[in-house]
């Protein structure tokens, strides 16, 4: 699954909207939108944010982030 499918998927299994999700993981919901829409990709350290808040790993996330 690629990275932005994973992150909507995520958000979505946890219930969260978009402004709720950025709130939690500390960033803008235009940050989390392009994240979602595959216009950037996070850094490193809201990589551990993300699967802090979607309780995931990191390397799972990672990996999406390859693909």
């Amino acid at each position: 699954m690629k990275f932005t499918e994973k992150l909507r998927s995520l958000r979505n299994n946890a219930g969260l909207t978009q402004e709720a999700a950025a709130e939690q993981i500390g960033v803008s919901v235009t940050s989390l939108q392009n994240w979602e829409s595959g216009v950037n990709k996070p850094s490193m350290s809201n990589v551990r944010k993300i699967a802090e808040v979607y309780e995931t790993g990191c390397d799972e996330l990672a990996v999406s982030m390859l693909e």
